[in-house]
């Protein structure tokens, strides 16, 4: 081998490192935009309260690798969003794919919601990205929903479906009890990650003033 078939190996080397890198750029670039666009578009709704978050992405996904990651974080929600979750996981459809899930139920006494948002993106041909050939990012977000921005009837069938049918209205006498206890709390209590907050800024500043 001449030393110019060497510089022409190692030149085309470095232009496929850096066509990958520039690829992987703009993969992380498109996740990260639609994390942003998700999360805000979840904060927005002002009778949630989010009280954890996930989110995450992955380049240069396979099916299987996927699957497993968000089996992993689907097993702290409910199973009900599962079945059109894995539909999109496991895609190899080309283009782009988009989900949108959100559940309401009942748990520790309040009504909770979870909102599910997944993008993937399936290149045409593998040579236009490499092996980083596809794109998946996904936010999960379970929050505490205002009781009251509910119907009658909305709150009435999610109280059944957690309590049974049987047991609803003894179930509901023990709401009223708790939440009329909750609403005569001050306004101004804070949450107990407002309140460590608080009390490290309070610590800081006593440091300060000594």
């Amino acid at each position: 081998m001449t030393l110019n078939q060497d510089f022409e190996l190692v030149s085309e080397s470095e232009h496929e490192q850096t066509v990958e890198q520039q690829q992987h750029e703009r993969l992380v670039s498109a996740a990260q935009f639609r994390l942003d666009k998700y999360a805000a578009e979840i904060a927005a709704q002002t009778q949630k309260r989010p009280i954890r978050w996930v989110k995450k992405y992955s380049i240069g996904v396979n099916n299987r690798n996927v699957e497993d990651d968000a089996k992993r974080v689907l097993d702290g929600f409910k199973r009900d969003i599962e079945t059109g979750l894995y539909a999109i996981l496991g895609t190899s459809q080309l283009g782009e794919h988009e989900e949108q899930r959100t559940i309401e139920f009942v748990h520790h006494h309040a009504v909770m919601c979870i909102d599910v948002r997944l993008w993937r993106f399936n290149f045409s041909d593998e040579t236009k990205g490499g092996e980083l050939n596809s794109v998946l990012c996904y936010v999960f977000c379970k929050s505490v929903l205002d009781r009251k921005s509910l119907t009658p009837t909305q709150l009435a069938y999610l109280l059944s479906e957690h309590a049974g049918d049987k047991n609803i209205e003894s179930y509901i006498d023990k709401l009223i009890a708790v939440w009329s206890k909750m609403d005569g709390m001050p306004e101004n209590v804070l949450s107990p990650n407002e309140a460590q907050v608080k009390a490290l800024e309070d610590s800081e500043l006593g440091k300060n003033q000594d």
